[in-house]
């Protein structure tokens, strides 16, 4: 009996298919594995439920995401999905939001360790982010759990105590 050697690629993801955020299993059915990683670049907030990362070897900062292997057959699917969830129709579109390009990236972790040849969308063209907040720590993750829990503290649970409960009648 034969067996082939499964190849493997790579995606980086650092907004809302991270774990713990709510397209986290939109890769889940090609995924092999997930692991904490980061690259060299800006990650932008477009807006309070969706970021942009610009990915740049003279940046400053860095962003902070979601290393997911998968196997080289899934390549195809797994980018379809993502292309989808990002606006993505085809290369060099002037309508796209998000371009596919590869970056290398480091485990976080794990000291050193690089991966090469990453697949990720970046934003098409950063002047469309200029005016977007610049999330200084690069973690999406982060970020959107500092909202909640500014949220959190804004709602006083006194007021909602004393809200009138509305009631049906049927007649």
């Amino acid at each position: 009996m034969t067996h082939k050697k499964m190849k493997h690629v790579y995606i980086f993801v650092y907004g809302n298919e991270r774990c713990g955020l709510i397209s986290q299993n939109l890769l889940k059915l090609y995924e092999v594995q997930r692991q904490e990683a980061e690259a060299v670049g800006r990650l932008y907030a477009r807006t309070v439920s969706f970021p942009a990362a610009v990915f740049d070897d003279e940046a400053q900062t860095h962003v902070i995401g979601d290393l997911v292997q998968l196997t080289t057959d899934s390549l195809p699917a797994a980018l379809r999905k993502l292309a989808q969830a990002h606006g993505y129709t085809k290369k060099d579109d002037p309508q796209n939001l998000f371009e596919l390009r590869q970056i290398t990236v480091r485990l976080m972790g794990d000291g050193d360790n690089e991966v090469t040849g990453v697949y990720v969308f970046e934003a098409a063209d950063e002047d469309r982010f200029r005016d977007s907040q610049l999330i200084e720590d690069g973690d999406w993750l982060a970020y959107r759990e500092e909202l909640s829990a500014q949220v959190d503290r804004a709602v006083d649970p006194h007021l909602i105590s004393e809200l009138p409960v509305a009631s049906a009648s049927v007649g």
